[in-house]
């Protein structure tokens, strides 16, 4: 199982195979580097939101539990970093 946890002091604890597969998909040479600002963090919150919503509208299955979890799981890691703190864009 892989673990995100809020510590509560403003830091997260992340599973280290999770820290692996964001480093490893971090590296790719399409990947730009912008800080994390509150305007970002809100486009990211929204667009979690958006997936769970149209998870909402799915039967619930297991799949769609995972999923819905995974968001929420993303959305607490995303909350809990600084302001600044360097993110990951794909260039598309």
């Amino acid at each position: 199982m892989y673990v995100v946890r809020e510590n509560g002091d403003g830091t997260v604890t992340i599973d280290r195979k999770v820290y692996e597969e964001l480093h490893r998909r971090a590296c790719t040479e399409r990947t730009d580097w912008i800080p994390l600002t509150p305007d970002v963090r809100a486009a990211v919150n929204e667009s979690i939101d958006q997936r769970i919503a149209v998870l909402n509208t799915c039967e619930n299955t297991p799949y769609t539990s995972i999923i819905r979890i995974a968001n929420e799981a993303s959305r607490i890691l995303i909350n809990a970093l600084p302001d600044g703190y360097p993110m990951p864009v794909t260039r598309r």
